[in-house]
């Protein structure tokens, strides 16, 4: 008998595998009675959400969890914030960390993003100090220091291109002009990545290899969050695993040289941002497994990749959300630079905790851009066990989507506000986080509202990963949340109401909270002191996945004042 063509044998396998796949999982749903209303699409679902991000992937109607298959995971999708709230809190006995494959590999299985137990419990014992309020206020130096560098870099960057604009206004090519102006994209990239990597993690790279380095985490983001792990040439998961590459041959040197106490100098690299040696890598390097013996190279890389690309990347996307809204605004320009001129009159021109404290509507500028502009909008688990959400079952092994966007946009504060209404939750309006302040004005001349600007509710101190974030935001006046339909929000300097997820919550509560406040901050300062900037594109296409690029890289002029 003729053997069938090798198509109609594949054909056949994939409609075997999909009839199995099928059975799988209708006995599934028929196993668990009262599952959360939606639709399972067949194998692969929520693709449609790539294009945003997945900022839209819990915007759905009701409070209530949804199914749905996300990739290819039969998923339970929360949005509530109490039931969020719930989850967080019971990391490891409900749920733990899951993210794709892709991100696995790229980040590592020893990383803190994906440790668990004691090993996880221990890491954030061991860095916490390093990210405390009291290592980020011994940072602000070098941060200002590092701040005022590119700042400086990018105002004669744009004097040279400048120069060459007159031959443009002549009939010359005036896109090469902006081809020569500084990439705030890249920049902010550039910057953050130097905080992170001198003046915490405790590395010292070149100037040249901070700008290759830099170069190839961008390239690793673009293909961490691919959807399927495989390394097909040409794909960004591909490009991603050789810039991986890159990225431990450098690091493996460096290890190296912090091994040999030949570190290179410098003025960060410590939780008191005195030196090497109690920086995050010479922490590491003194760390020991339950068996007592020193971390396996494998795990300082995946550790130091994730800390770095955690350290730096979201901060980066921070200050170009930022700077996206403040190209437009000249109005809150204004606010910040008298707010500056004050704190400046009143603390000099070195930028302290003390400084910070008198800059509240610089606080409030960047709760509102985190508001507006999430970071990170969802977080992905997968249940351990049964478990019922909401009066819904969840079952052991389904995904589980936690929407970090939706708690903000279902506070009472809301309700009723009409979209003329300067409050309206659809507006950047950063006085909603100032009322009743006697700073409403922007003069900085109120500093009642925290003890401390480098407070920001601090999860990584605590041995056991208590909540300690949401505890202290929601003793904030009014739980964060204002009166119903004032349109206002209320959070201490340096912290956000509880609703308010940018930096998660409980165990997992992000270790570098402090770090990115302080960031954000001492950029916004060291730029609206001293620099005039515009950007000479009219309009800036904004696309978001697989990660946060602007048209042309968002290039901008920044002058001297």
């Amino acid at each position: 008998m003729e053997a069938a063509p090798p198509t109609l044998a594949l054909v056949a396998t994939i409609v075997a595998v999909g009839a199995a796949l099928l059975f799988l999982v209708r006995r599934n749903q028929k196993t668990y009675k009262n599952l959360p209303p939606g639709k399972l699409a067949f194998l692969i679902g929520g693709v449609e959400y790539l294009k945003e991000g997945f900022s839209e992937i819990c915007n759905f109607p009701g409070s209530g969890p949804r199914k749905m298959r996300f990739l290819l995971s039969p998923t339970i999708l929360v949005r509530n914030f109490s039931q969020i709230k719930s989850i967080m809190n019971g990391e490891e006995d409900t749920v733990t960390v899951s993210w794709p494959a892709a991100t696995v590999a790229m980040l590592g299985t020893d990383s803190v993003t994906f440790s668990t137990g004691a090993y996880h419990r221990s890491l954030r014992r061991l860095l916490g100090p390093c990210f405390s309020p009291q290592a980020v206020e011994g940072y602000l130096p070098s941060i200002q220091a590092i701040c005022e560098r590119y700042c400086a870099e990018w105002a004669a960057e744009t004097t040279a291109a400048a120069a060459a604009a007159a031959p443009a206004a002549t009939g010359g090519d005036s896109s090469a002009v902006i081809e020569q102006l500084p990439k705030l994209q890249k920049g902010a990239r550039m910057l953050t990545f130097e905080v992170m990597s001198h003046v915490v993690a405790g590395f010292h790279f070149s100037p040249q290899q901070l700008a290759s380095l830099s170069d190839a985490f961008d390239v690793f983001v673009r293909g961490i969050f691919a959807p399927v792990a495989l390394a097909i040439p040409g794909s960004n998961y591909a490009k991603a695993s050789a810039a991986r590459k890159v990225m431990v041959a450098a690091l493996t040197q460096q290890l190296e040289l912090l091994k040999g106490g030949s570190g290179g100098g410098g003025n960060g690299g410590g939780a008191n941002g005195g030196g090497d040696g109690d920086s995050v890598m010479a922490r590491l390097l003194g760390m020991t497994d339950e068996h007592g013996k020193p971390l396996t190279h494998k795990a300082l890389m995946d550790l130091a990749i994730n800390l770095l690309f955690a350290g730096h990347e979201t901060t980066a996307t921070s200050i170009v959300r930022l700077m996206l809204v403040l190209r437009s605004r000249p109005d809150v320009v204004s606010r910040l630079r008298e707010e500056q001129a004050a704190a400046v009159r009143q603390h000099g021109a070195a930028i302290s905790g003390s400084s910070i404290r008198d800059m509240p509507y610089l606080d409030a500028v960047v709760k509102e851009t985190w508001r507006c502009h999430p970071v990170v909008p969802m977080v992905p688990r997968r249940a351990v066990r049964d478990f019922t959400l909401g009066g819904h079952d969840v079952p052991q092994g389904w995904g589980v989507v936690l929407g970090l966007v939706e708690p903000m946009r279902d506070l009472p504060a809301w309700s009723g506000l009409t979209p003329d209404s300067p409050l309206h939750p659809s507006h950047f309006n950063p006085d909603r986080w100032l009322s009743g302040r006697s700073s409403a004005s922007g003069n900085g001349s109120s500093n009642s509202a925290s003890s401390s600007a480098l407070q920001q509710q601090d999860g990584t101190a605590t041995a056991d990963g208590d909540d300690v974030a949401s505890a202290a935001a929601a003793a904030s006046v009014g739980g964060g949340g204002g009166a119903a339909g004032s349109g206002t929000l209320s959070s201490p300097m340096g912290m956000l109401p509880p609703q308010m997820l940018t930096f998660g919550g409980g165990g997992r509560y992000c270790l570098g909270a402090n770090l990115a406040w302080a960031e954000l901050k001492v950029f916004v300062a060291v730029l609206l002191r001293g620099y005039d900037f515009t950007s000479p594109l009219p309009e800036l296409e904004v696309k978001l996945f697989p990660a946060l690029t602007v048209a042309q890289g968002f290039p901008i002029e920044v002058r001297a004042r």
